[in-house]
């Protein structure tokens, strides 16, 4: 399972926002509910989220392999593979503001409209085709080892 990484227990109790990255090993032809048919390439996908009642709680529900679909990230969820968590609590840097950061990496495709429906962003999903490097984007974002999490720690 791991160690803890220093804070995370108490970075999971609070509200803030994350990054899945999702790895897809073939391209992909979905259907996003309104968004309708979607196609992904195999690659690397680094979707912005938020959750305000605590970071946990969500991540759970991310991590869940039979969790129905509730968001539009549910159903890559489903098809790929959850690869890295990212998480930085507090309201800054926001989902909005790290889905614009993540935009601006080199080689970032966003998909427009992507999990962005409760805001004006262009989206909140940008593709790679190599894994990116996401550290550096905000000083507090903590990256949360996997194995740490589902081991039942979210």
């Amino acid at each position: 399972m791991g160690p803890e990484p220093r804070g995370a227990t108490a970075l999971l109790a609070r509200p803030g926002s994350y990054l899945l990255v999702i790895r897809t090993r073939v391209r992909l032809d979905l259907a996003v509910g309104r968004l309708g048919q979607r196609t992904f390439a195999r690659g690397w996908h680094v979707y912005a989220g938020s959750a305000r009642r605590g970071l946990g709680t969500r991540l759970r529900h991310h991590l869940d392999p039979v969790r129905p679909v509730h968001w539009h990230i549910d159903v890559l969820r489903q098809a790929g593979e959850i690869a890295q968590i990212w998480a930085v609590a507090g309201a800054e840097p926001g989902e909005c503001a790290l889905a614009r950061a993540v935009a601006a990496l080199p080689g970032a495709t966003l998909a427009r409209g992507f999990g962005s429906s409760d805001c004006r962003c262009p989206g909140h999903l940008v593709s790679f085709r190599r894994r990116p490097t996401l550290g550096g984007l905000s000083p507090d974002l903590l990256r949360l080892p996997l194995p740490w999490l589902v081991g039942g720690h979210a």
